[in-house]
């Protein structure tokens, strides 16, 4: 997910994985969840593919 970002809320655990979409200025959110067991990141893949 290198074309990705993310945003975290340490004192929470979430996560919010987005691509900012230069062409259109867009940012597309991909998933939002806790990190717990990377699943916010697995979600995000996903979505991607």
């Amino acid at each position: 997910m290198h074309d990705c970002y993310k945003i975290k809320l340490r004192s929470s655990g979430y996560r919010l994985v987005y691509q900012v979409i230069d062409e259109k200025v867009v940012v597309f959110v991909i998933s939002v969840g806790k990190r717990e067991r990377s699943e916010v990141y697995s979600e995000a893949v996903k979505h991607i593919l």
